[in-house]
């Protein structure tokens, strides 16, 4: 008889030990964007202009069909071109495609799938000088380069500043102010941890990723 008892507190005690463990590992829904064969955790993205642009919105922890809002605000170009919305209606994931990138395609890449929404921040440079004004490289914000090229200068990284994304370590190297990687480096600067996908007080997820474009040549 009271090996029974014993028997019968070891088992209810494995199963509330069971309830609770399968409790602590319950995954919240997270709302994610990235670009197919990438890591999803990757804050950084690096395309060129006349490349394609594909981003997947999934909401995850979540197997119910939602419905996907894909909103897009340019970096004050008038010239805003379609893009390409896959599947219609609801779906567990929504893809985005937008082909054959241009300088006024910059901006703001936002899906929603209430409440929650998360952004893709997309920045193009333009290199060639069959983009720039008349006299590009006279102004202060420019550089010259021996290849024939006008690059910004925020293309360069200065050894104190963190945050640019360095897309022309060769032109930079020839700018001594600059000269800090070896030719074909790219740094990448990432966000601090605690600011992915953290819940603001609306209780939106917010994700910012910054891509810098190069032209080819």
């Amino acid at each position: 008889m009271i090996w029974s008892v014993k028997h019968v507190i070891l088992c209810t005690a494995v199963l509330l030990f069971s309830l609770e463990t399968c409790k602590s590992e319950l995954q919240l829904p997270s709302l994610m964007l990235y670009s197919p064969g990438e890591l999803e955790y990757t804050d950084v993205l690096v395309r060129r202009v006349n490349d394609n642009l594909t981003l997947v919105c999934e909401l995850k922890g979540a197997s119910v069909p939602r419905i996907f809002v894909w909103n897009y605000v340019s970096n004050g170009s008038d010239i805003v071109r379609p893009f390409l919305v896959e599947p219609s209606g609801p779906t567990p994931t929504s893809r985005l495609q937008r082909q054959n990138l241009q300088l006024t395609d910059s901006g703001h890449y936002m899906c929603s799938s209430p409440p929650f929404s998360i952004t893709k921040y997309i920045l193009g440079e333009d290199e060639s000088s069959a983009f720039c004004p008349e006299a590009p490289c006279q102004r202060n914000n420019r550089l010259n380069c021996s290849s024939g090229r006008c690059i910004a200068e925020a293309s360069c990284c200065r050894q104190t500043d963190v945050q640019v994304l360095c897309r022309q370590p060769s032109c930079c190297e020839e700018h001594p102010r600059y000269s800090r990687f070896e030719a074909g480096d790219v740094e990448v600067e990432f966000p601090p941890l605690t600011d992915r996908h953290s819940p603001d007080d609306y209780g939106f997820i917010q994700s910012t990723i910054y891509t810098r474009a190069r032209l080819s040549s």
